[in-house]
């Protein structure tokens, strides 16, 4: 669950590269019931040809559309979002490249319409051991504890990778990111950089909108999901608690 340009075509290719994980992109199908499930399976199947439904845990859809989904069906939600600037910057640069008062407009529309829906998607699941929250700027940022979060969110047998498979539907815009980054087959790991906006479009009044809805939005997912940086700090205590117990007791063994 993400607007669009915020990452998750990378996000989606990173899990179902995963041997427990299968998936293609955008099936374009809501989720009113059960049966909306097996229309997913069977996309899927068509799109990846060679598709076993019993051998994989998950299967991914990625929906950055506002799609019907009923909170009741019992599946899992990872919600994503990134820096606004970052992503209307990258809206610009795949479609036409041309910046004009109405397109600002109407992407200010999606984006704020979009945040929306994720918040009352969250508080009415209300179930923060199905949803997790994730910052595209940690993902290439801070990726080897990002991808750990996964393997607890979803509680798989093996770590995820900052490598994926690129497979013959990646790039294809029907499906999501059509951009060559896309292609790498790995994260390009860096440091985030936030865009610098061209003020006499998009206003310093709507640029502070739309990042006063963004703090909304991570302020609501924080506190009825999982956030992705909570587990992995959770993650690294464990880890230093056990180091500390496995010394202690190697000392021992010493004395």
């Amino acid at each position: 669950m993400a607007p669009a340009r915020s990452g998750s075509s990378l996000l989606g290719h990173i899990l179902y590269s995963h041997p427990e994980v299968t998936g293609y992109g955008e099936s374009h199908v809501s989720y009113t019931s059960t049966t909306d499930l097996h229309r997913l399976i069977y996309r899927t199947a068509a799109v990846l040809d060679d598709f076993e439904p019993m051998d994989y845990t998950y299967i991914v859809d990625k929906i950055v559309w506002d799609y019907p989904i009923a909170d009741a069906i019992q599946i899992k939600f990872i919600f994503l979002l990134r820096d606004p600037a970052a992503t209307y910057t990258s809206t610009v640069h795949s479609f036409s490249g041309q910046e004009s008062p109405a397109g600002v407009e109407q992407w200010i529309s999606y984006y704020q319409k979009r945040l929306e829906r994720l918040k009352t998607l969250a508080m009415q699941i209300n179930e923060p051991n199905r949803c997790l929250t994730l910052r595209y700027e940690d993902l290439l940022g801070d990726t080897d504890r990002t991808l750990a979060s996964f393997q607890t969110f979803l509680g798989t047998r093996t770590p995820f990778s900052d490598s994926y498979t690129v497979a013959p539907h990646t790039a294809r815009l029907k499906y999501g990111d059509n951009s060559n980054a896309i292609r790498a087959g790995k994260i390009l790991r860096k440091k985030f950089r936030k865009p610098i906006l061209n003020e006499t479009i998009f206003t310093l009044e709507k640029q502070t909108a739309v990042y006063n809805c963004y703090a909304s939005c991570m302020t609501t997912l924080s506190q009825y999901t999982q956030l992705s940086s909570a587990i992995a700090d959770h993650q690294s205590e464990h880890e230093s608690s056990l180091s500390a117990k496995v010394n202690v007791s190697c000392r021992q063994r010493l004395m």
